[in-house]
């Protein structure tokens, strides 16, 4: 399994670790779950515990799931603040404050 190093889950993670455009993470992150989903099943069928292997996909997808979780906080701040500036240019009485902005 050393020659996926090189190409196959590990690439896809780091794209996806270093993915700016949040409208592409989410794609990146499914990518990264599909390559070590892949690899999963490669490993099984090799002989060996493959222990290095399996604990550098173990990182992998506990650091992916903090990233899932940061980024569905920031697509629910981003949908709040549209959904605040719709109401507030729909009624004066909720226009924006500097005491309730969002």
């Amino acid at each position: 399994m050393a020659d996926n190093a090189s190409t196959g889950w590990p690439e896809v993670y780091s794209k996806a670790m270093w993915e700016i455009e949040d409208a592409l993470l989410a794609g990146r992150i499914w990518d990264v779950r599909a390559e070590i989903s892949k690899c999963l099943v490669e490993l099984q069928a090799l002989p060996g515990m493959h222990t290095e292997e399996r604990q550098a996909i173990a990182d992998a997808l506990r650091c992916l799931r903090s990233l899932e979780r940061d980024d569905q906080r920031h697509n629910a701040a981003a949908i709040g603040k549209v959904a605040w500036r719709k109401v507030s240019s729909i009624s004066p009485r909720f226009a924006p404050q500097a005491s309730n902005r969002p």
